[in-house]
């Protein structure tokens, strides 16, 4: 097995959901991590290397480093061990993408887990090396977090059409799959899931019944941010919902872990037993820029993977 990066063309996902995926497998195993798949759910900016080429706008001069396939590298290096899987949205317009039917109420969680599963039958996967039953690490970078706030909030709610859609704050239409479904999918995804990280993002669930279930979770929660979202002074309300959803998760008795990284060097992984909430800042001393946004993916903290450490 080559360790590469493989782009998986119109996998299917349900109800007529098709998404491109960006896969790099595991070269044998790892002597410390247990066999696992980190799903990545991408930002803005980032496609694969051959369109961001293409670009007309200021995307090109990220290609060689932030495109799909050199950061499903450099994720792999960060998660030995693992499968890197990351989902390339629908729609790359050059400089903005779009998850288009993803984040339709219902479709969501059940449609990662048939595009898992989809990949795993194009790779020839079998049995416990299969990318829909592994344990999961999910990072959401930037706008990544649209699609990881709507499972969280398809797993919070009875999905009610018109409950999730205000949740999830989606505008799309209605769901086509019946409740139980969406909820088995949801529960599916986060059962497997050993952590989750929003990754310098621009939007987080703060309804009461979302954050009260995802603090409820034996999920480890890692809040990622630079200056770019934190203390951009014409988007202020980005840290006002990122404070909000920290708060929340506080007061449904998450417990915080206080160590913060004071640099960039990423910090040395270490297992707890015990789902922790975890406040990571990356370069406050610095200005807001594109550069440090992109940069948290080369120094991100991925401590406390419990359950992925072998004993």
């Amino acid at each position: 097995r080559m360790a590469v990066a493989r782009l998986l063309l119109g996998c299917e996902g349900v109800a007529g959901v098709r998404n491109d995926l960006v896969v790099r497998l595991a070269v044998g195993t790892s002597s410390a991590w247990r066999p696992h798949v980190v799903l990545y759910f991408p930002g803005d900016v980032q496609s694969t290397r051959d369109e961001m080429l293409r670009s007309t706008t200021g995307s090109v001069k990220y290609a060689e480093e932030y495109c799909l396939e050199s950061t499903a590298t450099l994720l792999s290096l960060e998660y030995p061990g693992a499968h890197v899987v990351i989902i390339k949205p629908a729609v790359y317009d050059g400089s903005f993408n779009n998850y288009g039917q993803l984040l339709t109420p219902g479709l969501g969680a059940a449609s990662l887990q048939a595009l898992l599963a989809c990949a795993s039958d194009r790779l020839h996967l079998e049995g416990t090396e299969r990318l829909d039953t592994l344990p999961l690490v999910i990072l959401a970078f930037s706008k990544g977090a649209l699609l990881l706030n709507h499972i969280v909030a398809e797993f919070a709610t009875l999905m009610t059409p018109e409950e999730s859609m205000h949740i999830a704050r989606s505008r799309t239409p209605a769901t086509v799959l019946r409740a139980p479904a969406v909820r088995a999918a949801a529960e599916s995804l986060l059962a497997r899931s050993r952590a989750l990280h929003w990754l310098d993002c621009h939007r987080f669930p703060t309804a009461d019944r979302v954050t009260e279930c995802l603090a409820a979770t034996a999920v480890n929660i890692f809040v990622h941010g630079t200056p770019r979202q934190l203390c951009d002074q014409g988007r202020d309300w980005i840290r006002c919902e990122h404070d909000l959803f920290v708060s929340k998760l506080r007061q449904h008795h998450r417990v915080p872990c206080n160590c913060h990284p004071a640099g960039v060097g990423a910090l040395s992984n270490t297992s707890s037993e015990s789902p922790l909430l975890h406040e990571r800042p990356y370069f406050m001393d610095d200005p807001p820029s594109l550069r440090k946004h992109f940069e948290v993916l080369h120094c991100f903290q991925t401590s406390c993977t419990a359950g992925l450490r072998k004993l």
